[in-house]
């Protein structure tokens, strides 16, 4: 009798625990000031909007689907690379994430 309490207490612990997180997720910013993801595109070809599962670490449908609120990037260019593109791509995204 006193493990079935305790395997319901378990188990109800963790349904309260699981439904707390997911409400303050819900009401919260999620904001994250670190992603590599334009390096990849720059170097790699690839586009963020497209499924990149098992290819980076991140794509425009994780971050929706994490329930990211806010991406921050930076954006290096050293002097002797400078891309010509890089402006334009950069204006792009930033229309892509309005």
């Amino acid at each position: 009798m006193k493990i079935k309490m305790l395997l319901i207490s378990v188990i109800l612990s963790q349904q309260l625990m699981a439904q707390s997180y997911q409400k303050i997720h819900a009401k919260a910013i999620v904001v994250d000031t670190h992603n590599d993801i334009l390096s990849q595109t720059m170097e790699k070809g690839y586009v963020f909007d497209n499924n990149l599962k098992g290819l980076a670490h991140s794509d425009l449908a994780r971050w929706k689907e994490g329930g990211l609120d806010v991406q921050l990037f930076s954006v290096f260019v050293m002097e002797k690379k400078k891309n010509l593109l890089s402006l334009p791509i950069a204006k792009w995204i930033h229309w892509m994430l309005l």
